[in-house]
């Protein structure tokens, strides 16, 4: 979390600036909203937005993105796909277009860009591109014995916000200090937020590289879940445990044996694939999902299109 708030801090809003999407999980009464608002926005961005309820269309998302530095979205269930892919172009910067109110021909653009909380109980992992741009952190319920009043809390906190603002723009210089030195051994897709963990390893005095291999345990399991959430990933999940060696076999074969994995044949969804054809599309954009489960997939082209499945380590392609 510290991690992620001074890389946010020292992120100004422009070209080029990725941010990571920070998802909080936890139970009712685990603290989510206190510490999305007043720890959070409190240190980061104060001002009276506070949190929002998660809008319905991209605009929205563009507008409220563009009129602040992090925007928390509270008590989440769930988003479209489309929604998702809104907040992948949130998190690396993107435009929007569209007609101009009242314009046949005018051309409206609105800059969808900056930070983004998702606060939640339920899990919001369900697809791969999403998860990759994710920090999730996990919050532990409360004891009864350990809560107080917001009041109490945000009193104590006031008393002690210079002291920790202090100290977290310390951090950050500090850290861009040594980001020229910093040495990245889990390279992930938001490969700037792995060097800046790497970097506050070296402040902080950390063995190496133990926040890097957090944040990569955290995408895998990520990964891991928007893969159960699916009906084809978690069926494969399935099929590949219980592999021993290689698998080879044409997409039809492949289809087949997925479909005797279902007591009363295969299911009449559309998260199912209905033939071979479908069934080597869908894999194509599960591919990169089931190699961080140490799943490899390959689909060769050539007289017969074939499949290839294995486990790292076990046999070769």
């Amino acid at each position: 979390l510290v991690g992620w708030i001074t890389y946010t801090i020292a992120r100004a809003k422009a070209r080029g600036t990725k941010y990571v999407i920070l998802v909080i999980h936890g139970d009712q009464g685990s603290g989510k909203t206190v510490l999305c608002v007043q720890i959070i926005l409190g240190f980061i961005d104060p001002g009276q937005l506070g949190a929002q309820v998660f809008p319905h269309n991209a605009k929205d998302l563009a507008i409220m993105a563009e009129h602040a530095h992090v925007v928390v979205f509270d008590n989440m269930r769930a988003f479209r796909a489309t929604m998702a892919d809104v907040l992948c172009m949130t998190s690396t910067g993107g435009t929007l277009s569209g007609r101009a109110l009242y314009t046949n021909a005018e051309l409206h653009t609105v800059n969808v860009h900056g930070a983004v909380v998702l606060n939640g109980i339920h899990a919001l992992h369900t697809q791969a591109d999403f998860s990759e741009r994710c920090l999730t952190l996990h919050m532990a319920p409360m004891q009864a014995a350990e809560r107080k009043s917001e009041g109490e809390l945000i009193r104590e906190l006031e008393r002690d916000r210079p002291a920790i603002f202090r100290g977290l723009l310390d951090l950050t210089a500090n850290i861009l200090a040594e980001l020229p030195h910093a040495v990245v051994e889990h390279p992930q897709r938001m490969i700037d937020f792995v060097r800046w963990l790497a970097a506050m390893e070296r402040v902080l005095g950390y063995p190496q590289p133990v926040l890097q291999a957090l944040y990569d345990a955290s995408l895998n399991e990520a990964q891991r879940d928007s893969l159960l959430d699916n009906l084809l990933g978690s069926t494969f999940l399935e099929f590949a445990a219980d592999l021993e060696e290689e698998w080879s076999g044409t997409p039809s074969r492949l289809l087949s044996e997925l479909n005797s994995r279902f007591s009363f044949g295969p299911p009449s969804s559309q998260d199912w694939p209905n033939n071979p054809i479908a069934l080597s599309k869908r894999l194509n954009s599960l591919k990169a999902s089931l190699r961080t489960q140490g799943i490899v997939v390959e689909i060769r082209r050539g007289k017969e299109r074939t499949i290839i499945v294995r486990k790292e380590g076990v046999g070769n392609a």
